[in-house]
């Protein structure tokens, strides 16, 4: 079912685009055999001719691109590249299509005319509907959309949002269909468009149809069927009856589906759409499966097969023969489209390039600044970080103990802090004696390598409580425990990652041995103490082994 809506999609567009230019070729055509030379004739005329003779299109638009050059009219030119762009799209020449319209759309930029680019994004996404591409597709709808939604633009903007909901629904993002479906159909009004609005009610019913809501699936069909029995458009009959032949497969109604396959096929005989008689083929296979009629099935299937393989190789042969017919044509038409594009290039390129050259310059400039000054900073915070591990080499090679006897003197004026220990029955001989006890343990029994180190291991060590201990260490060192184990962890380290013959070591490795468990709190109090990293310091310090 899905491949008969896109066919029946395909045949709808094609039919209201063919019918609007049928009603404008004539008078655009009168126009231009009056003004031969005006661009902006020209493009209307290659646009009415869009999707309906290549040739012609193709033929117009490059009259208008040598007209617009002549002229110096911005505006005219990029039309034209846009013209030419719809000119390649249906001879298997993508790469072209992408280029011209590429093209336009930046021209159209740089004059600011935010109509012609919402255009030229509406076309890019026909292009990649055709391909089919509903993703692209709905891309550049979405972008034609957002240009006009910025700029304050609404002309013809139901289109947009019709082309957008035939996206979702090819792509079965029904929900998403019916709301941009609702939005063009209030357009359509608007403007009392009767081919719009019997396309919008014909998809949504075919949306409700597959919804499962038979009824008023039935009745959107038969509003869209009386719209289209106005227009007298033999097209939009043929695709209506299919809708109608979908609808009652799913009612499973053989003899009304039965009916309207045999109207399309009557009528499409009568017209000589081969390609829609060989769908209709296709659809009395889906149908007589569907209702469980295997021989009636497998007739038409091979119908449809025989039919599809001789239009293949007719399409191919067609093919051929234009590519033939189109490629003398093409060879001399490009050779002038792309001097005089080349020239206008050139003309625009030697228009701004002292500006350019203004701008790249000063641009180097402030690179080279910023370059020079980010190495400049980079230099300097390496030299500092150098003179930090400078600095710590010297503290490890004079071995200063960091908490010393020098430590004992007691300050006349105590501090703040020291006054919580005024009611402490601590005598100065114990804590002169506690003093030498710490200074021991760390200095000479290296304490502070065992991981477990803590102030109750120093408790049991010494033979005191943790109360005199602490109040010891902050009256004569002047700190806490946790800082003091931190330094002499540090200190340890520094001796550890200078000495060459640990180079083979690790960071981790290194701070596992002096009493660290995690690498990254080792890391961070290393750097908040000797003012760089690990491995900085350790880089700094290799030397090759003897």
């Amino acid at each position: 079912m899905k491949l008969t809506y896109k066919l029946l999609l395909l045949l709808s567009i094609t039919s209201a685009s063919y019918s609007v230019a049928q009603d404008s070729t004539d008078y655009f055509r009168n126009a231009v055999i009056r003004k031969p030379n005006d661009a902006h004739l020209l493009n209307r005329l290659s646009f009415e001719f869009s999707g309906i003779n290549q040739d012609s299109c193709f033929y117009f638009a490059s009259k208008a691109y040598q007209s617009a050059v002549n002229n110096h009219d911005t505006f005219e030119l990029a039309s034209a590249l846009a013209n030419i762009g719809s000119s390649k799209v249906n001879i298997g020449q993508p790469d072209l299509v992408l280029k011209y319209y590429t093209e336009a759309l930046k021209l159209f930029s740089n004059i600011g005319a935010y109509f012609e680019i919402s255009r030229v994004h509406n076309r890019l996404g026909l292009f990649y509907a055709a391909m089919p591409d509903n993703e692209m597709a709905i891309y550049h709808y979405k972008l034609a959309l957002e240009v006009q939604r910025k700029n304050g633009i609404s002309q013809k903007i139901e289109h947009l949002h019709n082309n957008l909901a035939s996206s979702y629904l090819n792509s079965a993002q029904y929900d998403k269909s019916l709301v941009y479906l609702d939005s063009a159909l209030i357009g359509y009004k608007k403007h009392n468009d009767i081919r719009g609005i019997s396309y919008v009610l014909a998809n949504k019913s075919f949306i409700i149809l597959k919804k499962g809501d038979f009824v008023n699936s039935k009745n959107l069909l038969d509003q869209a069927m009386l719209l289209i029995r106005k227009n007298d458009d033999n097209s939009k009959w043929i695709a209506a009856y299919k809708l109608y032949a979908v609808y009652y497969i799913d009612k499973g109604n053989l003899p009304l589906a039965r009916a309207y396959l045999d109207s399309i096929h009557i009528l499409s005989k009568s017209l000589k759409m081969i390609e829609i008689t060989n769908d209709n083929n296709r659809m009395y296979y889906s149908m007589y499966k569907r209702f469980g009629m295997p021989d009636s099935a497998l007739f038409y299937f091979e119908k449809f097969q025989d039919v599809n393989d001789s239009i293949k190789n007719n399409e191919n042969l067609r093919r051929l023969s234009e590519a033939r017919a189109l490629f003398e044509i093409e060879i001399n038409e490009q050779k002038i489209i792309n001097l005089n594009h080349e020239n206008e290039l050139i003309r625009y390129k030697v228009s701004s390039q002292k500006v350019w050259i203004w701008v790249l310059s000063i641009v180097l400039f402030i690179m080279a600044g910023l370059f020079l000054t980010i190495l400049w900073l980079r230099n300097d915070r390496f030299q500092a970080q150098k003179k930090l591990v400078e600095k710590s080499l010297e503290q490890i090679s004079s071995n200063v103990p960091i908490i010393t006897s020098q430590d004992f003197e007691v300050s006349e004026e105590p501090e703040d802090e020291d006054t919580k220990y005024l009611n402490s029955n601590l005598t100065d001989e114990q804590k002169e004696e506690i003093t030498k006890s710490i200074i021991n343990l760390f200095e000479i029994d290296k304490i502070y390598l065992n991981p477990e180190c803590s102030i109750s291991m120093l408790e049991d060590r010494i033979g005191t409580n943790k109360t005199y201990i602490s109040q010891v260490i902050n009256e004569k060192f002047e700190n806490n425990f946790k800082t003091i184990l931190k330094k002499y962890r540090i200190k340890e380290a520094t001796i550890l990652l200078s000495d060459p013959k640990n180079h083979h070591l690790s960071i981790e490795g290194i701070s596992l041995m002096v009493g660290f468990k995690s690498k990254s709190v080792f890391n961070s109090a290393f750097k908040s103490i000797v003012g760089v990293t690990p491995s900085f310091f350790q880089k700094e310090n290799e030397m090759p082994m003897l």
